[in-house]
């Protein structure tokens, strides 16, 4: 069954990323990595594949800024391999938030874009027309949940999930002080 609505069942899950709505997250998180990509439409200069060099689920994630739209038949482990990267957003079936993943790697945000996403086909130029609604669920470390909210929220309604810590920014290096600030 083709997840994506009544277009016809590619013969793989390939579906692209509108641009506007890679620029936009992309201005908010500053990726170094698109970690579910191939050659032909990675939105990144560096990118993971699913296969090639062993594929982004053999890559450590720790230390990356990711992209990622996964294979929606390989959400659960995208997830479960990138959630401890410093910065990590999936684009993801708002129909899968109920499965098991979501409760084990609980994300810092999940935002529900206003509109349907209409991914492209993964040999043209063709949107989609989806049965059912994305779900951008942030992961990381370096997220600063006060500074990414707003902008989030330009693309749609964000729900910040309870019990997670998120930890405060960093306290000012000296050089950052103002002058004639000094130590106590």
């Amino acid at each position: 069954m083709n997840p994506l609505g009544n277009n016809p069942a590619p013969e793989s899950q390939d579906w692209r990323t509108p641009p506007a709505l890679f620029h936009a997250l992309h201005s908010i998180f500053q990726f170094d990595i698109d970690a579910a990509a191939d050659e032909g439409n990675a939105l990144l200069p560096t990118y993971w594949t699913k296969t090639k060099w062993g594929g982004a689920l053999s890559w450590p994630w720790v230390n990356r800024r990711a992209f990622c739209n996964p294979p929606w038949s390989m959400t659960e482990e995208f997830v479960r391999k990138g959630h401890k990267a410093r910065v990590a957003v999936f684009l993801v079936s708002a129909n899968s938030l109920t499965s098991a993943y979501v409760a084990d790697y609980p994300p810092l945000l999940i935002c529900y874009p206003a509109a349907r996403v209409k991914y492209l086909h993964p040999n043209r130029d063709e949107p989609s027309n989806p049965a059912h609604g994305t779900a951008i669920l942030i992961y990381g470390r370096d997220v600063y949940v006060d500074e990414v909210v707003p902008k989030l929220a330009e693309i749609g309604t964000v729900f910040k999930l309870a019990g997670r810590y998120v930890p405060p920014p960093p306290p000012p290096t000296p050089d950052e002080w103002p002058d004639g600030a000094s130590e106590i």
